[in-house]
């Protein structure tokens, strides 16, 4: 019994310690995972801060799944995250990026506090949103886990080793990581910030060669030779390789004869368009990792649109060049059809009332200066009236820009009389607004 009271009291007062205010329930959901880890040492033979790393790692396991693998099924959701908690108030393992999926924000605020990580997330997302930036949940996700790895949670403590060992062991969010790097140089915890991390070489380079699988070479060298050779903006270059590659796995195994663009047809034309519009995600790609999820649900219309507009962007460039004989028109054969182009709507978002702010003092201030060519450069084309103008009724009127083409002079209004705000006891004057 006194071994077994020398086990369970350090639990307790990890529990205890931790946790913001002890109720009952939770006083239950903590003898639980106490029951849990005492069952542990029976098991490894030995007391819970005697187990290694490996141990640890084995017992809390990656995923819940894996948890649930080793303590039973039916353990309640809440054991993993108590038993987390416990190992790490007690310093005996500390290591919680290799923990993989747990609720990183539940862990930090029992461990640390409410209030000093409220103040440390405060700091970081006001250097982030004065910059532009959002302050999305996976943000504050890893900060909240450098701050378990450097066991503080005061934002000064962290250094870019920290971000380093965190950014190490994931394969994603790195572009968060490099954010928070960024802000400790702008809060001058660091000296410099966070170095960007270069394209993982081999694990790059196996993707993009299992991406190619099932294409005939020849198609293969084609699309190398186009991206070589094209003119237009890199981004968009690397967006259209795939989908000539999607058309090259079409062609090996509806046209396996055809490996080249000069073999096309207008017919082969024709039924690729009529291909394209009936495909589904995950259907003639190398790897279906990325559209696991979404696989068999049809593509959306601007994912059809852009695949028909790559496709016909290589072929007009291929005749233009004189690569290829002219055998039929790719503008008036490879077009997006028109039940697809009428399924593409405007798509808006909420801007942050920060962002809107900064739109609204460049339009309302907007100067010659900030023209292309700057205040000193050429004369644009249009005066600066008529941009200053188009800004106001870009940002007040809520149109689109065809709406705004179909403006006619002198479509500006005042109002005719005073008119009544609904709900409220104001009245604004008749000069007031504009219509």
């Amino acid at each position: 019994q006194t071994d077994l009271r020398r086990l369970s009291e350090p639990l307790q007062d990890a529990g205890c310690r931790c946790e913001p205010r002890s109720t009952k329930p939770r006083r239950y959901k903590r003898e639980a995972a106490i029951v849990a880890l005492l069952k542990c040492c029976l098991a490894e033979g030995h007391a819970f801060w005697g187990f290694s790393s490996s141990t640890w790692r084995r017992i809390l396991g990656r995923t819940q799944a894996e948890f649930d693998a080793v303590h039973g099924a039916n353990t309640a959701r809440h054991l993993r995250l108590d038993m987390i908690v416990a190992a790490y108030g007690l310093g005996c393992f500390r290591d919680v990026v290799a923990l993989g999926r747990y609720r990183r924000d539940a862990v930090a605020l029992r461990v640390f506090g409410s209030e000093a990580i409220e103040a440390s997330c405060s700091r970081a997302r006001t250097v982030l949103e004065g910059w532009g930036y959002a302050w999305p949940k996976i943000v504050r996700a890893n900060l909240l886990e450098a701050l378990l790895v450097s066991g503080s949670p005061r934002l000064d403590d962290l250094t870019n080793e920290v971000l380093d060992q965190v950014r190490a062991r994931k394969k994603h969010n790195h572009s968060a990581i490099y954010q928070l790097g960024l802000v400790l140089a702008e809060l001058g915890v660091t000296d410099e910030p966070l170095l960007r991390l270069p394209p993982s070489g081999a694990r790059w380079k196996a993707q993009f060669a299992r991406a190619k699988d099932g294409i005939d070479p020849r198609w293969l060298d084609w699309v190398q030779r186009w991206c070589d050779t094209t003119t237009v903006e890199p981004r968009t270059e690397r967006s259209a390789r795939p989908a000539l590659w999607k058309a090259g796995r079409w062609l090996a195994k509806h046209h396996p004869g055809v490996t080249g663009p000069e073999e096309w047809t207008r017919d082969i034309a024709i039924t690729f368009v009529a291909a394209v519009t009936r495909m589904r995600v995950g259907d003639y790609v190398g790897r279906d990792v990325a559209h696991r999820k979404r696989a068999g649900d049809p593509l959306a219309p601007r994912t059809i649109a852009h695949i028909i507009t790559d496709v016909r962007r290589f072929f007009v460039d291929c005749q233009r060049w004189e690569w290829i004989p002219y055998r039929f028109d790719p503008r008036r054969v490879l077009v997006t059809p028109r039940s697809v182009r009428a399924k593409i709507a405007p798509d808006p978002r909420v801007l942050l009332d920060s962002t809107w702010a900064k739109l609204l003092w460049a339009g309302l201030n907007l100067g010659r200066e900030d023209l292309p060519g700057g205040a000193n450069g050429r004369r644009t084309y249009y005066p600066l009236e008529l941009q200053r103008a188009l800004s106001a009724v870009w940002l007040f009127a809520g149109l689109r820009s065809d709406e705004i083409v179909r403006l006619r002079v002198g479509c500006v209004r005042w109002q005719q009389g005073d008119a009544d705000v609904p709900g409220t006891d104001e009245v604004l004057p008749k000069d007031a607004v504009c219509l």
